[in-house]
């Protein structure tokens, strides 16, 4: 009796071994900034813009405005020209304020950052690599203007 339940015990472990050793086999690798982001030799990328954001955070002391617009590049033309369309293009401008007005809601609400602080291109790093999850297509972005304006309540 003792020794069936060592036998299975063994069994148990050494599945539970294997099935890990396969599970972390068979998963795809996780895609860091550099290889989510980053744009081969050969492809070509194509400005598509999803125009002027404006957000304002609402907080104890003060309001924060900040206004922008955005481009983001699309690797490929057949790509592109799928994502063209007047749908798709509002699609990807209602993703990228819905992760936006998330980043709003956490980051921008909690940390003291005042107008110098707030940098562009950390901020549209922050959109593309969030908008790449939903548009594998999409490489990178760029804010073109940036306005930031504090009123004090």
């Amino acid at each position: 009796m003792v020794k069936i339940l060592l036998l299975l015990l063994g069994l148990a472990g050494a599945m539970g071994a294997t099935g890990y050793a396969v599970g972390t086999y068979l998963s795809p690798p996780a895609a860091d900034d550099d290889t989510i982001l980053s744009t081969a030799t050969n492809e070509t990328l194509y400005k598509l813009p999803l125009g002027r954001f404006t957000v304002q955070v609402i907080k104890p002391s003060r309001f924060f405005n900040i206004r922008f617009n955005m481009d983001v590049y699309i690797a490929g033309s057949a790509n592109f020209e799928r994502m063209n369309g007047g749908l798709s293009r509002s699609r990807m401008r209602e993703d990228a304020m819905r992760h936006l007005s998330n980043m709003v809601e956490t980051t921008l609400w909690v940390e003291e950052t005042d107008q110098a602080e707030l940098d562009p291109d950390a901020l549209a790093l922050t959109l593309a690599r969030k908008l790449y999850h939903s548009y594998p297509m999409v490489r990178s972005a760029r804010i073109t203007d940036m306005a930031t304006s504090r009123v004090d309540r």
